[in-house]
């Protein structure tokens, strides 16, 4: 299992005068949490909201995963609520601007709070473990150009987003991409799209 954590801090979901749900994360990202006939997006906003009602406070996770079965290999946020967290998936991630929206899918499963912890812990000391090897046997081979990213914002950016844009570049610098990605995340999406 792969696991790279994008945020992670404290959350807090309230409703407006209006019945608006709005999701802050960390006290500098808001987001009206929007559900219609279509199902539920997220819609990037600003600060500018009256609060009504608190509904939820914890903790919450923003974590892409790879080859875990139950995490669908995609982006999700996971706000915590008493002892488990809510599983939501964001395909596309969160929304990047004011106005930008991006469609939530719910995972009904709710993930147990040390479940998680405990995933999100292992998956990091085996990241961590890869990484230090790949860049000793690289060094050794005199590949030190794979510290420099292929591009801006490159770690970043979720598998898909990766793969994405790597297919657009020439062959050098997706040989780049493939040298960097072996060395740091080793995601089977990115590689295979190379």
């Amino acid at each position: 299992m792969s696991v790279n954590i994008r945020q992670q801090g404290d959350y807090e979901l309230f409703e407006t005068p209006h019945d608006h749900q709005i999701l802050v994360l960390d006290h500098k990202q808001y987001f009206a949490w929007v559900r219609g006939q279509q199902g539920e997006i997220l819609v990037g906003s600003d600060s500018d909201h009256n609060k009504d009602a608190a509904c939820q406070k914890g903790r919450y996770y923003f974590a892409d995963f790879e080859d875990e079965a139950d995490f669908q290999d995609m982006p999700h946020l996971f706000l915590q609520d008493g002892r488990s967290y809510d599983s939501l998936v964001l395909p596309k991630g969160l929304p990047s601007s004011k106005g930008d929206r991006q469609r939530v899918i719910r995972n009904e499963k709710d993930v147990g709070k040390k479940s998680l912890e405990r995933a999100l812990q292992e998956a990091n000391k085996g990241d961590a473990r890869s990484t230090a090897t790949s860049k000793q046997k690289s060094t050794r081979h005199g590949e030190r150009s794979q510290d420099a990213e292929p591009f801006s914002n490159y770690d970043e950016m979720n598998a898909d987003e990766v793969a994405e844009r790597a297919q657009q570049l020439d062959k050098r610098k997706q040989d780049h991409v493939r040298r960097y990605e072996k060395a740091h995340k080793n995601r089977k999406t990115v590689l295979q799209a190379l």
